[in-house]
């Protein structure tokens, strides 16, 4: 397992259930407060290290079973570079874009991409989407995905969404 934008261990973690029941386990935290929290995990089957992510290869060409990328923000420009083929892909997307819209934010806007973005550029490398959560997208590399559901609509959780819409004078409401 491996987990860049670690935070502290625990705190909306995508592998902390995986690695404290036995996964080994190399954390990744670029922030220092948070880094310094992470620090009380280490043992023998779990490494941690304070490193900002700009290339995944830098710290791995292994494939491990278990990849997550949440690093607020800058997700597809590593994707884009990603040579090894992981067998489950964890990505945060940015859950206030709807599925339909394709948007990439700028590198390091701590803006995230839109789950369309990531979802096509994770597909061309061979993924195939098979969950979502609020704020991440599941994929698989070479696995047997029948019977899970792929369709990213159907997928996406709306509940983060909201729109301003006018009425004919321009007067505008949020709704959401």
């Amino acid at each position: 397992v491996i987990e860049f934008g670690a935070a502290d261990g625990l705190f909306c973690s995508n592998t902390a259930r995986l690695w404290l029941s036995g996964y080994d386990a190399l954390l990744i935290e670029s922030d220092p407060v948070h880094y310094s929290k992470l620090g009380r995990f280490k043992h023998a089957r779990v490494n941690t290290l304070q490193a900002k992510v700009e290339d995944l290869e830098d710290f791995t060409s292994e494939i491990v079973d278990v990849c997550s990328i949440d690093v607020d923000g800058n997700e597809y420009q590593i994707l884009e570079k990603l040579k090894t083929k992981h067998t489950i892909l964890v990505v945060e997307h940015n859950p206030t874009v709807p599925p339909h819209v394709r948007m990439v934010n700028e590198l390091d806007t701590m803006q995230g991409s839109s789950a369309l973005s990531l979802t096509d550029l994770c597909v061309g490398m061979g993924y195939t989407l098979v969950a979502a959560t609020t704020s991440n997208l599941i994929f698989t590399y070479q696995l047997d995905v029948e019977g899970y559901e792929q369709d990213l609509e159907n997928l996406f959780d709306y509940s983060c969404l909201n729109y301003v819409v006018t009425d004919y004078h321009g007067r505008y409401n949020m709704i959401g």
